[in-house]
Parts: C-alpha cells; sequence; structure tokens
C-alpha cells in the first residue's frame, strides 16, 4: 500500500508455539490455526507482515513501518512494482517476494526454505500450502491444478528451528551387535567441546527412541572424532551396552534442547541425522525421513560394515554415507568402489572388463551389491539401464580386486561375460546396493542406494 501503515496487530501474549514442530499458526478456522483470524484478514499486497518484541500499544491501527524492536518480516507483493518505503522500513537491501512470480492456477504460499536468517527475503520460496505441517519446499511447477494436497509434505518449516552453529556431525554408524558404535566429527579442528549435545538413537519401524545420551563433559579427540560404543570398541570416549543390544535405523544429533520430554523425533534443535536401511529392511516411519532428513533418501547397509561419510560434512544428506569398513577414530574408507573400467579395445572388445576393489580388505563377500550399466544414447526411454548383473555369492579375491570381463583375459576375470558386454558410450555403470528385482531391464538412472558410478565415452 502506498501508506505504509499498519492495518492489523495481533497480541502473542499467552499463546506458544507446537511442542512438537515449533510451529504456531494463524489463520481462518477451517485451517485449524492455534491463533483464528476471520477469513481473507492477509492482504494481498504489496504488503508485509513483521514480528515484533513490543507492547500491543506501541502499534495502533495505521502505525507506520519501523524496524524498532523488530524480530522478522516478509514483503510481499502480487506481480506489483516493488513498494521501496516498507522495504527501507523492514528489509533494507533485500528484494520484495513476489507471490505469483509463475503466475500458478491453484492455491500457492510463501515458505521459509533457505536459510534461517531474520530479514532473509530470498529464503521465501513458493510452493503448496502447507498449514500447521512440513513446508514443501519443492518449488511450485506451472500446471499443478487446484487443491493440490498437502499430505505429501517432506520438510519441515525448519530453517529457523535447526541447530548447526557446533559444527559437529555424525560421521560413521556401525548397528551391529557387540562392536556397535556411532562416531562423530567435528571436521578436524579437534578438542571440541561437545556441550549440550544429544545423541538419540531411532527405530526405523516406528521413529521411536530408543537410546538417549547427553554428552555433556565431553570433547572431541586431537583429531577431531568421539566415539559412542560398546565396551569391546578400542579406545572409546564413552561406553553403552545399550547401544549394542537395540535396533535402529536413524541416528540424530541435537543441540541445546531437553530431548528427554520426547519419544519422537523433533525438528527443534536438530543438529544433524541419517538414516539408512538394507534391501530387507526398509524405513517404513515417515516422520524418520521427513523430520530428521527431508529430501534425501536413507543411506543403502550391508550387514558387518558401516556407514560413513567420504569428505562430504553437510548436515540432514544421509546419502553422502556409503557403505564403509568400521574404522572408528579413522578416517572412513570406502567399502566398494569401481576402480578400473575398459569398454572399448582395439578389434572386437574381446579383453573390455569392469574391476571392482574393497580397499584391500581381501575376501569381501559381494552379496547384495549390484552392477547396473546404462545406456546413454537417447533411446526410448533415454539414459535407461540395458544389464543388470547381480553379484550375490561372489567375493574379491585376497588382494581385495574383482574382475567382471571376457574369458579371453590372462588371467581370467572372477565373473565371465561375453565379449562386447560393455557399450562403447556415452554410457556409465553404476554400482548399487539393492535388490535384482529393482532394476529390470530399462529402468533410469537413480542416486538411491548408489554406491558408485562412473559416466564414460569413447569418443
Amino acid at each position: 500500500r502506498s501508506s505504509d501503515l499498519s492495518y492489523l496487530t495481533v497480541p502473542l501474549t499467552g499463546y506458544r508455539t507446537d511442542p512438537l514442530t515449533g510451529l504456531f499458526l494463524l489463520g481462518p478456522q477451517v485451517i485449524n490455526p492455534d491463533f483464528v483470524l476471520p477469513p481473507n484478514t492477509i492482504q494481498n499486497g504489496v504488503d508485509a507482515v513483521a514480528l515484533y518484541l513490543a507492547s500491543p500499544a506501541d502499534f495502533p491501527s495505521a502505525t507506520p513501518a519501523t524496524s524498532a524492536n523488530l524480530v522478522d518480516a516478509v514483503v510481499y507483493g502480487t506481480n506489483d512494482q516493488t513498494d521501496v518505503g516498507l522495504l527501507d522500513a523492514l528489509a533494507p537491501g533485500e528484494m520484495q517476494v513476489n507471490e505469483d512470480w509463475n503466475h500458478h492456477p491453484g492455491e500457492e504460499s510463501i515458505s521459509r526454505c533457505v536459510g534461517r536468517a531474520p530479514v532473509q527475503l530470498d529464503a521465501f520460496l513458493l510452493s503448496h500450502p502447507t498449514p500447521g505441517m512440513a513446508n514443501n519446499c519443492s518449488r511450485m511447477p506451472s500446471s499443478v491444478p487446484r487443491n493440490v494436497s498437502t499430505q505429501n509434505c517432506v520438510i519441515m518449516g525448519r530453517s529457523a528451528l535447526i541447530d548447526t552453529s557446533r559444527k559437529v556431525v555424525i560421521n560413521e554408524v556401525f548397528p551391529f551387535g557387540a562392536g556397535a558404535f556411532v562416531e562423530l566429527y567435528d571436521g578436524g579442528k579437534g578438542d571440541t567441546s561437545l556441550g549440550d549435545l544429544t545423541l538419540v538413537l531411532l527405530e526405523g519401524s516406528s521413529s521411536r527412541f530408543v537410546g538417549k545420551w547427553k554428552l555433556n563433559g565431553y570433547r572431541a579427540n586431537s583429531t577431531g572424532y568421539f566415539v559412542m560404543g560398546s565396551d569391546v570398541v578400542e579406545g572409546i570416549a564413552s561406553k553403552s551396552v545399550l547401544l549394542a543390544n537395540v535396533s535402529f535405523g536413524a541416528v540424530a544429533l541435537y543441540n541445546g534442547l531437553a530431548i528427554s520430554s520426547f519419544s519422537n523425533p523433533i525438528v527443534m534443535g536438530l543438529a544433524d541425522a541419517v538414516a539408512f536401511e538394507t534391501a530387507e529392511n526398509r524405513i517404513t516411519a515417515l516422520a524418520v525421513l521427513s523430520v530428521l532428513t527431508p529430501n534425501s533418501p536413507p543411506a543403502a547397509f550391508l550387514p558387518g560394515y558401516s556407514i560413513g561419510r567420504l569428505n562430504d560434512l553437510r548436515p540432514f544428506q544421509s546419502e553422502v554415507f556409503k557403505i564403509t569398513i568400521p574404522r572408528p577414530f579413522l578416517s572412513n574408507a570406502p567399502r566398494l568402489v569401481i576402480n578400473e573400467l575398459n569398454a572399448d579395445d582395439p578389434g572386437a572388445d574381446s579383453h573390455e572388463f569392469l574391476e571392482l576393489y574393497d580397499g584391500g580388505k581381501g575376501n569381501t563377500p559381494l552379496d547384495g551389491y549390484l552392477v547396473v550399466l546404462f545406456n546413454g544414447n537417447h533411446n526410448d526411454p533415454p539414459d535407461a539401464s540395458y544389464r543388470t548383473i547381480d553379484l550375490a555369492g561372489r567375493k574379491t579375491n585376497s588382494r581385495g580386486y574383482f574382475v567382471l570381463g571376457s574369458s579371453r583375459l590372462t588371467p581370467k576375470p572372477d565373473y565371465i561375460y561375453n565379449d562386447g558386454f560393455l557399450q562403447n558410450g556415452p554410457d556409465a555403470v553404476a554400482l548399487y546396493v539393492e535388490s535384482i528385482q529393482s532394476f529390470p531391464i530399462a529402468t533410469k538412472p537413480t542416486r538411491k542406494n548408489l554406491v558408485d558410478a562412473i559416466v564414460y565415452s569413447t569418443q
């Protein structure tokens, strides 16, 4: 509005945010809000919504916009010219949010999705309305029909709720039996105080907490590692028999929260989390994924091995965890990688091969692994798989290598295939931990349960 004056003030004294989600909702009765507003109360714009820590007496109707005691604000319009007055008063240096930037025919809302700093207008995206629920932070496509369901929400309104200020992440998880452990890492800084961090284990089938440990008084070691483990894990800083005797499918790290009063995952204070599953034991509790690791599929797991980060310290990203050799207090070592590929040799391609490597461990069982070959030519469908090789029952040799290839190779490969089994490219070879039924011919490539991959061309 040209006047840039207030038209409604809502006192929030006596109200509280939701104890599980940390959210507080204002709106019409139909969305079951915490504070009921009459329909059509919020104007279309150009307008602003501001949050102040002040007395209601400071904001009678028609009060000019001010930055005094301002906590947060969003300035928005509907394909309108920029309201310089509101921006200068509430969000100097920011760009006005256009609530109809993609001319979408259906309902859409302005959702905070990128960053948690106050008065940061580029942190907002337009997407499906999710009142009192998880913000859907995928951008709104231009052709979604009106009244899209909000039941597939996957990200909490989390940017202002999560807490990664301590710069400590979950680094490696080994959830099996007497040697079970969870390793934290401070990025190599060393001797970092773990302050008021709390480590939590959750069931993958119910999202129920099955273990909680306050880490007050503990510190990372000189190389940046801290390990919570059972008695048989050498050198551990904190011991717990419980860790070896519960079944869990996710680990969460909370900061500064009295988590003892909760039995299921919440967003408030969350510092990091990872979820994991095997081909036989899937994550079935939606809250594990939607609250802890939104937009990140569970990490693939194989019994007897750990999952660990490989040079990627981004929090809440289960997909960066790969199958690793259990190594508490040491840098993570990949369990199995694509080590060498020859897809095109002179003549009839009679000596092509694919070599896998387990890091030198040797005699590693390959049960659960698939090699999937993808066709990079733009056929129908494009970039789809043309061959899947199940490695069940196989293992690496004593030096850690496993070779698939032609019978003409010397020495003979561990898995013999016909000449020309690898296309010349542009193509890809991918290594997955997955069931064979998940990759019939003409399957599109996916990052879910991906262990390693190489995209190549011979031109």
